[in-house]
């Protein structure tokens, strides 16, 4: 694996964390989990990248 390859997956990865955190900002009252977790793919699903 070269550099560059390692630095575009560390980018993928820092964007799905970014992504989760935003979720959860706006997530805040939600009442369960399971809601919060379906929230997160139905996003994620929705943004190809």
């Amino acid at each position: 694996m070269s550099n560059n390859d390692y630095i575009l997956k560390l980018l993928n990865i820092e964007d799905k964390n970014n992504l989760v955190k935003a979720i959860k900002r706006i997530a805040f009252g939600y009442r369960s989990y399971d809601y919060f977790i379906s929230r997160i793919f139905l996003i994620k699903n929705n943004i190809k990248g």
